[in-house]
């Protein structure tokens, strides 16, 4: 993976708060592509994409 932790912090952040995927990929330094992978990636696993194994993150759904 091209980007570290805190940047994968970073550019969620920046995602959450609506900036579009193609400014996050030119801050970062990668591919448009590869930005959106990382991103889908890291909202799938969250932080345990940079272990051995990565887990999906269990979403709770309030159902009120």
């Amino acid at each position: 993976m091209k980007l570290n932790q805190n940047q994968m912090q970073e550019a969620m952040s920046l995602f959450e708060r609506g900036v579009d995927t193609w400014s996050i990929s030119q801050v970062m330094g990668v591919h448009y592509d590869t930005m959106r992978r990382y991103l889908r990636i890291y909202e799938k696993y969250g932080e345990s994409i940079f272990t051995k194994d990565p887990v999906p993150v269990d979403e709770s759904v309030d159902k009120s």
